[in-house]
């Protein structure tokens, strides 16, 4: 499968109430896209069991230059408590799942959940990572 990177207008598309994001992103990135959410699909229902994960969430790092009440970071009574507070995943780390998983079988990630990727000094050897598995999946 080929990893794209969708345009804006696609992106503005997506944020429309009317219209289906699958159809949106199928209509943009095609056939690979279509097979990937097949599988997604076929594995939510326990049919089709990958050898590898089709998708990982990454949590790059859980650092946070905001306190949001919803979250986390922004309540004082988890303040501390977390052992990963301030910690890091190393981009090496995440190149080398990248580089391995393509191969196998991953299709898609999502990076951070919680924590904001742009407070990294390395971001933007996240993106080489991320251009690196479009590469891997022709």
């Amino acid at each position: 499968m080929s990893y794209a990177y969708v345009d804006s207008a696609a992106f503005t598309e997506l944020r429309s109430e009317k219209q289906d994001p699958n159809a949106i992103l199928s209509a943009e990135l095609g056939a690979a896209f279509d097979e990937y959410r097949q599988m997604w699909a076929a594995a939510a229902r326990m049919e089709f069991v990958p050898n590898y994960p089709i998708h990982i969430d990454f949590e790059l790092n859980y650092t946070c230059n905001i306190r949001c009440p919803m979250c986390p970071h922004g309540m004082t009574e988890f303040k501390g408590l977390a052992q990963y507070d301030n910690v890091v995943m190393p981009t090496a780390i995440f190149k080398d799942i990248i580089r391995e998983g393509c191969p196998l079988g991953l299709r898609s990630v999502r990076l951070n959940l919680l924590g904001e990727p742009l407070l990294r000094k390395d971001w933007l050897s996240l993106d080489e990572a991320l251009r690196l598995a479009e590469r891997l999946n022709p």
